[in-house]
């Protein structure tokens, strides 16, 4: 399988995810049924109808949704941002409910000394979780764009899976890195692929957006995590809009890696799928669709998958194939680089199924927990009984049911 980076037209209004029923349209003429909950000056959050809230720009709505917003009132009370609970339940806070000071950032001057000749990163922030750094060119608002977002994936991949929380611990940050161009692009990545305990695992200039390992002293010197991200700021693909970068599935895989640090390499099973399915799942949780376009080894196109916006009624058809048996044990082996339409589906429906249930995703929580411990991916069954099954193949009747399900949508 390989994924292609390929921008598509992101409707402000969530279509998965619902005071006031009314159909809203947005700029482009698409509509959606949601009930009115809440409004800022820019924002209106609205309540989709299997209870999902997601929060829109007021200035992406048509001009009948604008007037009837001047008369709405304040609504019911967004939620409060705040430190997210564990448990795993993702109906807690969304990414864009998370309160954003930028009057808290440091923006260091003179710039921190990052030991990199190679590239000039004189543009510096740093917020509470993530140091951003971008090179001479790299416009201000590029910066202020990925450090906001940033700080709202935090919080929204907490509230899942609070075990991200303590790879930050000691005050350690997670640094992301803009470019300003393909040269400087190239240049860094040169300078990085020469660095003792650096790992680049392909060609750097193959792609917009390149996972960094670093060494373990370079990242202890500086205060951040081994693992990082470079995106390329003059890539229009690496934006859904200038608010909120799309490509944020990309530092979401890498914070699921270091939660799962050294349990990988466990030759009988793997998360290698998991973690994709959870990328592609925050994505959609996120964007309100899947903003990045996948070709899959087989070479075929699979309508859903190839348009982004219909995961689940392309899962749904999928398993009318009587021969389409996804399950634990086929999850847990699928090397993720040949995972085909219905690997990848399985692993995006099991975070849909997890996390719309405290349950589920405290179960979830308690498989990461043991994995960790264990430096060892549990076995099919041992991971069913985490979630109160007797075996796999009872976890899979399940999980299927639910894939079948009017709740998987």
């Amino acid at each position: 399988m390989r994924v292609t980076l390929v921008p598509l037209a992101v409707l402000a209004l969530s279509a998965s995810a619902i005071a006031e029923t009314r159909d809203w349209t947005n700029a482009q003429g698409r509509k959606i049924t949601a009930d009115f909950v809440s409004q800022t000056a820019a924002k209106v959050t609205l309540r989709l109808k299997d209870g999902k809230e997601v929060s829109v720009d007021k200035a992406t709505l048509s001009k009948a949704d604008q007037d009837y917003l001047k008369s709405a009132g304040a609504g019911t009370p967004a939620p409060a941002a705040a430190t997210a609970p564990a448990g795993g339940s993702s109906r807690v806070i969304g990414f864009n409910e998370v309160k954003i000071d930028k009057k808290t950032w440091n923006r260091p001057s003179p710039p921190k000394d990052l030991k990199i000749t190679a590239a000039d990163f004189i543009h510096q922030i740093e917020t509470e979780h993530f140091f951003i750094a971008g090179t001479t060119k790299v416009k201000p608002e590029i910066m202020d764009s990925f450090a906001e977002a940033c700080e709202r994936l935090y919080v929204h991949l907490v509230k899942d899976i609070p075990a991200t929380a303590k790879l930050f611990e000691g005050g350690k940050r997670m640094s992301i890195w803009l470019t300003e161009n393909e040269a400087v692009h190239d240049k860094f990545g040169e300078f990085l692929n020469k660095q003792e305990g650096n790992r680049i695992p392909y060609t750097w200039n193959r792609s917009t957006i390149v996972h960094i390992t670093f060494g373990s002293s370079y990242a202890d010197q500086q205060k951040f995590l081994t693992l990082s991200r470079c995106f390329r700021a003059d890539a229009k693909e690496n934006y859904r809009n200038i608010k909120s970068p799309s490509r944020l599935h990309f530092i979401t895989s890498e914070l699921f890696n270091g939660v799962l640090d050294g349990v990988e390499a466990n030759e009988d099973y793997n998360f290698g799928l998991l973690r994709l399915g959870h990328s592609y799942y925050v994505e959609g949780d996120i964007c309100g669709n899947i903003t990045t376009e996948i070709t899959f080894t087989s070479g075929g196109n699979v309508e859903g998958f190839k348009n982004g916006r219909a995961w689940p009624a392309a899962i749904k058809n999928l398993l009318k194939n009587p021969n389409v048996k996804p399950g634990l044990e086929k999850m847990l082996k699928t090397d993720m680089t040949k995972a085909e339409p219905m690997d990848i589906g399985a692993a995006f429906g099991f975070f849909h199924w997890c996390f719309h249930d405290p349950a589920r995703g405290k179960a979830f929580n308690e498989v990461l927990a043991s994995a960790a411990a264990d430096k060892k991916v549990p076995a099919p069954d041992a991971f069913a009984k985490k979630f109160g099954f007797d075996n796999a193949a009872a976890f899979d009747a399940a999980f299927v049911a639910y894939l079948k399900s009017d709740a998987f949508k």
